[in-house]
């Protein structure tokens, strides 16, 4: 990785203080992802830093940024992507009218995409609303507030979009379009409910176990609260000492969701979201199902989280990978990952993918010819299953 100088040009222009300065303690680290929901907003009325282990560089000031053509937000986002030291800053007592431009953007940003042909309104502003959720719980914590909101948002999603044949190739399709908009925690819980309401449709699931799922998904990521902000929002790769601090999510959630008022379930998801179906996984390495293993088996709930926390992963854009490819994605899921999941599950989602190609584009069908032949590999797994 390389180490950033400052150039003569940003010296000139931009005000540099030493690290241990005073300012460093009044900065706030924030995800370079969300730089971009900037683009376009007329008047930043706050600094934006950049922080580096020696110094910190004023890098916007208030006013200064040009809204047509967002180089110096380009530049800054760049910066922290050339050096893993780096971390982009805005002042704490600026949060507040940083989330308001924030959600200005997203306002505007959701508008045009609801005047696309291939993406359906309704799953366009429930997705948006359980987001916006998902946001509140890393930014304000298990508050009753949020918590009633959450609730509220999952409501949103059992209304409009388990039943709607159409949420799984919008949620793809925003995800794709305007990265900006994605939010792992709600995605996650959308796929998750759409699969259980699957499993309904079957005769093997309940309306209540419908919104256990998605309540799970919203809140598998729980324990990440108690990682440090500077290795969640770190641009670069981890070092093996931060991932297994990252590792340790699970069991943070799993303590922090049994001491709230959810029910049990949300937080066994959230300590085994990262187990695998055939072994391997953490913080227990379990295997199978709890159905047939209850001392040693996985819950249905974390199975069916397990899919949806991988396949949204992969489709999206973070600060350390650029989106892969829906077709790419399902690809490494059911051949390089496949141990990792269900293959019962597997085939549900698969079949979800198929059903919400609609279209009879070329690309479509070619689609569609893929996706089968994945299905008839599944099936053959399904006999060697655990």
């Amino acid at each position: 990785m390389k180490r950033l100088t400052i150039s003569e040009q940003t010296k000139k222009r931009c005000k540099i203080a030493p690290t241990k300065s005073y300012l460093a303690m009044e900065l706030q680290d924030i995800l370079p992802d969300k730089i971009p929901l900037l683009f376009g907003i007329k008047n930043i009325n706050f600094s934006l830093y950049l922080r580096l282990p020696e110094y910190i560089i004023e890098y916007i000031k208030p006013g200064e940024y040009n809204v047509e053509d967002n180089k110096l937000l380009i530049d800054l986002i760049k910066a922290s992507k050339k050096d893993n030291r780096a971390y982009i800053s805005i002042k704490r007592n600026d949060y507040d009218s940083f989330q308001l431009l924030i959600d200005l953007s997203r306002n505007e940003k959701l508008k045009k995409l609801l005047n696309l042909e291939n993406i359906d309104p309704m799953i366009a502003k429930t997705y948006d609303i359980i987001c916006r959720t998902s946001q509140a719980i890393f930014s304000e914590g298990l508050t009753p507030e949020v918590m009633e909101n959450a609730e509220i948002a999952i409501t949103n999603v059992i209304n409009n979009i388990t039943q709607n044949q159409k949420a799984m190739i919008t949620l793809n399709n925003i995800i794709l379009m305007d990265p900006s908009l994605y939010d792992h925690s709600a995605s996650v819980s959308i796929i998750s409910s759409i699969i259980a309401s699957k499993l309904l449709f079957k005769g093997k699931s309940s309306p209540a176990a419908v919104r256990e799922a998605a309540r799970c998904g919203l809140f598998h990521d729980a324990g990440k609260m108690m990682i440090p902000p500077e290795i969640l929002n770190k641009p670069g790769k981890l070092t093996p000492e931060e991932f297994e601090k990252v590792k340790k999510h699970p069991e943070f959630g799993k303590t922090e969701l049994a001491n709230s008022d959810l029910p049990p379930i949300v937080s066994i998801v959230a300590y085994q979201h990262h187990e695998r179906f055939r072994g391997g996984g953490y913080p227990l390495g379990l295997y199978g199902r709890y159905e047939d293993n209850k001392e040693m088996g996985i819950h249905i709930f974390s199975r069916i989280c397990m899919i949806a926390d991988v396949y949204s992963a992969l489709l999206s854009k973070r600060s350390y990978k650029d989106s892969i490819p829906q077709q790419t994605s399902l690809g490494i899921m059911l051949n390089e990952m496949k141990d990792h999941f269900d293959p019962q599950l597997l085939k549900i989602f698969v079949e979800l993918i198929t059903e919400s190609l609609s279209d009879n584009s070329e690309g479509a069908i070619n689609y569609k010819t893929f996706l089968k032949q994945q299905l008839a590999s599944i099936d053959m797994d399904l006999d060697a299953a655990i």
